[in-house]
């Protein structure tokens, strides 16, 4: 079986993390398998399993609407005539509906964005809502993410399924980071006092950073001795860093920037957060933490209720709520309960969204299971 999965790119973001995960981990020589991207971005592109991927090319989309592109991503199915072409995200799935004429294939697409951030990512949506139904498959990454597209409830149909994501627990275990990539709070000039709170998010809009720079000032004011671990990089590093400083604890926070591994990070943190706005659909975040044993305060976007339950493996708040999210930090850092909670959410992680799991339903789906 010949199967073409196809990104927009092979940069650094959860969508792109979470194929190449998949694909790693698919059963080996049961498939076929080539890996393209429109755009491109191959910061990734190392990370891929050769022995699983037979290829990975680029089809080198350099506008908006690129029809040059187009023609040479047509040519490539009438010559390689796939059974399955697998998109990931819309925006693939767009050029491949075009160029379906070249070569009928099997066609599925993988969605993973949650709530659209702005009025014209809603309009977009408007669109591909239609582009979907063309489709022979579609899979969300959670159930929350199906309503949001199909309406609620959703309707009843072979077409649409949820599989959740899966991490690689092995990867995300604190007993297991190599000794080599140990962060300590001494050398992020981190007391060991310190109640240390982490953020796993690229430094974009959506995700929101200013939320916690405000709370980490409230905890201050109140006594508790917080400090932020912001573990990632992004566009608004600059922002975030001057609206830190600006709030008068700019001291207080620690930016690892772009990390290849982010488990070390993680594992020195006392507890993490994701305060996102909107975007998230089922976060690859907020698994990591909890597979590292970690308290996840999340707010409740996207499928957030379908990886913690409140009070138990995590807490909820509601977006925006700053004085809820201080709160819900302060009673970590006070609570002799953290920990167990932790390991509550690490169970959960391991029985539930191992990557595992997630390969056996895709590789049902594709039809190579074992």
């Amino acid at each position: 079986m010949k199967i073409l999965f196809l990104l927009n790119n092979l940069g650094i973001g959860g969508a792109e993390r979470q194929t190449i995960s998949l694909l790693n981990n698919l059963p080996q020589g049961a498939a076929d398998i080539t890996l393209g991207y429109l755009k491109d971005n191959s910061a990734l592109g190392e990370t891929v399993d050769p022995t699983r991927v037979r290829r990975i090319v680029c089809f080198d989309k350099s506008r908006r609407v690129d029809f040059k592109m187009l023609h040479r991503l047509a040519a490539f199915l009438r010559l390689e005539r796939f059974d399955t072409v697998v998109c990931v995200e819309e925006h693939p799935l767009f050029y491949v509906l075009l160029a379906k004429f070249a070569a009928p294939a099997r066609i599925i697409v993988i969605l993973h964005r949650g709530t659209p951030p702005d009025r014209y990512e809603r309009m977009k949506r408007v669109f591909y809502r239609q582009l979907i139904r063309l489709c022979d498959t579609v899979v969300f990454v959670c159930r929350h993410q199906m309503e949001l597209w199909l309406g609620s409830p959703a309707p009843p149909s072979e077409k649409y399924v949820a599989i959740h994501n899966g991490i690689d627990t092995a990867v995300f275990d604190s007993s297991s980071v190599a000794s080599g990539q140990v962060m300590t709070r001494k050398s992020c000039g981190i007391g060991e006092g310190d109640f240390v709170v982490g953020v796993c998010a690229a430094m974009r809009k959506e995700k929101n950073h200013l939320e916690l720079i405000l709370a980490l000032r409230a905890m201050r004011q109140h006594g508790v001795p917080a400090v932020l671990v912001a573990i990632g990089d992004g566009p608004e590093r600059e922002a975030v860093l001057s609206a830190a400083a600006a709030h008068g604890v700019g001291h207080m926070i620690h930016v690892t920037g772009f990390l290849k591994h982010v488990a070390p990070a993680i594992a020195m943190c006392d507890c993490m957060a994701l305060t996102s706005s909107s975007g998230e659909a089922f976060s690859l975040s907020i698994l990591e933490s909890m597979a590292m044993g970690k308290l996840v305060v999340a707010s409740e976007v996207g499928g957030v209720r379908e990886q913690i339950t409140h009070g138990v493996d995590g807490y909820i708040y509601a977006p925006g709520n700053v004085a809820e999210l201080v709160k819900k930090l302060e009673g970590v850092w006070r609570s002799k309960s953290s920990r167990a909670m932790g390991e509550r959410a690490r169970n959960k992680v391991r029985e539930c969204f191992s990557v595992e799991r997630m390969v056996r339903r895709y590789s049902l789906l594709l039809g190579i299971a074992d």
